[in-house]
C-alpha cells in the first residue's frame, strides 16, 4: 500500500512540472482489451481532465482443482476521472494520464474496486483514431474478502468529434 501512495505522490509531482496543452478530441469510443474485455467511453470535460466509463467482462484464471476449473467471468461496471497531460516524445499526439475511480464487479464474486488509473495515449493527426496502453490498480472489497489487483489493457478509441 505504501508503494501505492507512493507512486500516486510522484505522479501528481510530474503532473506539476508537466505543460498542459489543450486535447485532440472531445470524446471517443473504443474496445479496451487485456485483463477487462470492454468498451469504453472517454468525454473530455476541459483542456486537460476528462471521464471515462467502461462495461465489459473482467475473466479471472484460476486453476483446475480435482478436475473443476476455478476461473471465472465477471460483469464489470465503472469510471474514471483522469488528468492529461502532454508527453513529449518524437512526433505529436502522444500524453499521459492519471487518476482514480473505481467500478463494480458482478458476478460469482461481486464487489466494488476502488482503483487508481495511469496510462499512455496517442492520437492520429489524420485519422479518427486513437491508441492507449494502461494499468489500473485497485482493492477489490467484496464476498470473497478483499484483493490487491493490478489490470491492465491496451485499446483502440474512435474520435467521435474533435
Amino acid at each position: 500500500m505504501k508503494q501505492l501512495i507512493k507512486g500516486f505522490v510522484i505522479l501528481a509531482i510530474l503532473s506539476i512540472s508537466q505543460d498542459i496543452s489543450a486535447q485532440a478530441y472531445q470524446s471517443s469510443v473504443g474496445a479496451r482489451l487485456g485483463t477487462f474485455f470492454s468498451g469504453t467511453y472517454k468525454m473530455f470535460l476541459n483542456e486537460s481532465s476528462a471521464i471515462e466509463a467502461v462495461v465489459g467482462f473482467d475473466r479471472t484464471g484460476g486453476p483446475t482443482i480435482f478436475g473443476v476449473n476455478t476461473s471465472r467471468t465477471q460483469f464489470i461496471v465503472g469510471g474514471f476521472y483522469q488528468i492529461h497531460n502532454d508527453l513529449t516524445l518524437e512526433g505529436e499526439g502522444f500524453q499521459w494520464y492519471y487518476g482514480g475511480g473505481g467500478y463494480v464487479s458482478l458476478g460469482d464474486a461481486t464487489g466494488i474496486i476502488p482503483s487508481g488509473i495511469v496510462g499512455i495515449e496517442y492520437t492520429l493527426s489524420e485519422s479518427p483514431v486513437n491508441f492507449f496502453i494502461d494499468a489500473i490498480p485497485g482493492l477489490y472489497i467484496g464476498n470473497g474478502g478483499t484483493d490487491f489487483q493490478i489490470n491492465g489493457a491496451l485499446g483502440a478509441r474512435y474520435i467521435l468529434n474533435r
